[in-house]
């Protein structure tokens, strides 16, 4: 897949000198082929967890039905207010949310595309790093996720810092803010690490340049974003304490959990894991001292600011990264540092510039097409590095809804059709059932499919805690009285689990609340007093 892409690229080269000349046709060209690429491999294999993290949740936004106030979250609101109103515009479908990610992929990469044009690469060289980075940005996931649209959201928000020190326009202060909220409100990580450093960088800047505008317009930014969600929340009737205990509050006594990681680091390990980013990240870092130790007024320069910018960038992402233990996200970075580099050589013709441009060229190429091969034609990022994706199953079989998708995930690997079949009929089963009803399960497009709120108490339901409170964390009762609470306001008779474990229910509601439990093919089934 991925030569037949570049082969229908490389028609384009034969007439490059004139596309180069047309820098709006060129942008043009970088977007579609960032949207297309993402479009094609969003379409294989499934993690339902991860796949469908904003499907529902976006389409019970739709329905009138928010986040914090009718179900427990954790992060991504920016996400689901995206996907809620990219499904009120396109409609309720698979195609809308891959468009969601595939429009991302694409803003990133032409981003990429000005940032490098801004810091001195010629349009050629900046059309090349720019296509790599499409084919590792969203690719990897393929749809809507947050730690992608935190990640993305931060790398933008850094591009506009860039470009608010290069240019000394102080409106794009105000978009640097922007991006950032649109990081943390995505995910709290690494958008709170970077944006707590590029505070720090913001001042050193005002105090070198001997300004306070920008810190200024960054200020009262703040002031108007914190009044707009105070805003959101009061018009969205959204208590203000379930907003502090679910967004603020409660994910740090995760991060507590995780950062015990740290107690097991490995730097052996550590090496191997980010050893792309390492090698042209260790090489900015001496090629940067040496320009400090040979003139100390490099410190006051603008290329240092844009270096310190980019450092803390990485350290933030190769942090988070460390921490989460999650499927490393962090590759496009290797791309971007290795482009920073290759910008950095000087203009004047020095001895083997010609070889390391190209050694540069080289290892950026060999690095996309190993985590290509890797990650996007495996779907590694969705646990399907072992699996024949060429027996997927049209996932229209499930529902017309989910048309396109090529249905194959990692507990059915051998078998999807007997996944796609258990899932159907569970459908079935809550579809005929009229009354009153909660569904709690991981496969999020429940609701989408079935046209109806299930009035799940939580957005996912990981089995470390990461999405609610579980017992013997200190905000578990606050989460019993939430799933309580959602039962009485909805006069919910019946709840349906759904491939989970019962204690989903169980650890939440006493005794007395449940009339009758029956467990029916992977579906417990609980009848409830609503009065409970």
């Amino acid at each position: 897949r991925l030569i037949n892409i570049l082969l229908m690229f490389l028609v384009f080269l034969n007439k490059l000198k004139e596309i180069i000349k047309k820098k709006k046709l060129l942008v043009f060209l970088i977007f579609i082929f960032a949207f297309y690429f993402n479009s094609i491999y969003s379409n294989i294999g499934v993690l339902p967890l991860d796949t469908f993290f904003h499907f529902d949740p976006g389409f019970r936004i739709m329905q009138g039905f928010f986040p914090i106030k009718d179900f427990w979250v954790v992060s991504g609101l920016v996400p689901d207010l995206m996907q809620a109103l990219f499904f009120y515009v396109l409609g309720v479908s698979w195609n809308t949310l891959v468009i969601h990610s595939s429009i991302l992929n694409g803003i990133v990469s032409v981003s990429t595309f000005i940032f490098l044009k801004k810091i001195g690469l010629n349009k050629i060289y900046a059309l090349i790093y720019s296509l790599f980075l499409a084919i590792l940005a969203y690719p990897l996931s393929g749809t809507p996720f947050v730690d992608h649209h935190a990640v993305f959201f931060s790398l933008l928000s850094l591009y506009f810092f860039i470009f608010a020190v290069e240019s000394k326009k102080n409106y794009y202060w105000i978009v640097v803010v922007t991006l950032l909220f649109s990081s943390f409100f995505s995910k709290q990580v690494p958008a709170s690490y970077f944006a707590s450093l590029l505070i720090l960088i913001t001042i050193y800047y005002c105090y070198v340049n001997k300004t306070i505008k920008p810190l200024a317009y960054s200020f009262f930014s703040l002031i108007f974003y914190l009044f707009f969600i105070y805003f959101l929340l009061f018009v969205s009737k959204i208590d203000l304490n379930s907003f502090f205990i679910q967004y603020f509050f409660y994910p740090p006594s995760i991060a507590a959990e995780r950062l015990k990681n740290l107690t097991n680091f490995s730097v052996i390990n550590f090496i191997h894991e980010f050893k792309f980013i390492l090698i042209p990240l260790v090489i900015l870092i001496i090629l940067n001292f040496k320009k400090i130790l040979k003139n100390s007024s490099y410190l006051k320069k603008n290329d240092f600011i844009f270096f310190i910018g980019i450092l803390s960038f990485a350290i933030s992402l190769v942090f988070y990264q460390t921490i989460t233990k999650n499927q490393n996200l962090t590759y496009f970075l290797s791309i971007i540092l290795f482009a920073y580099f290759h910008s950095l050589l000087p203009a004047q013709i020095i001895k083997y510039k010609k070889l390391l441009i190209n050694l540069i060229l080289f290892f950026s190429f060999v690095i996309t097409l190993k985590i290509h091969f890797e990650y996007n034609e495996n779907r590694k990022y969705h646990d399907l590095k072992n699996a024949n994706l060429k027996i997927a199953k049209d996932a229209a079989l499930i529902d017309k809804k989910l048309k396109n998708l090529k249905w194959i995930s990692t507990n059915y690997m051998k078998d999807p059709l007997e996944e796609i079949e258990y899932l159907k009929n569970t459908l079935g089963v809550i579809k005929k059932d009229k009354r009153k009803k909660i569904v709690i399960t991981n496969y999020l497009f429940f609701s989408s499919v079935l046209n109806e709120n299930l009035h799940s108490p939580s957005r996912s339901f990981t089995p470390d805690g990461a999405s609610y409170p579980r017992p013997k964390n200190k905000y578990f009762n606050e989460y019993k009285k939430f799933f309580k609470k959602n039962i009485t306001k909805n006069k919910i008779k019946v709840i349906y689990v759904v491939d989970l474990e019962p204690s989903v229910v169980s650890n939440y509601l006493d005794s007395t609340c449940i009339l009758d439990q029956s467990k029916k093919n992977k579906l417990y089934i609980f009848e409830i007093d609503e009065k409970c």
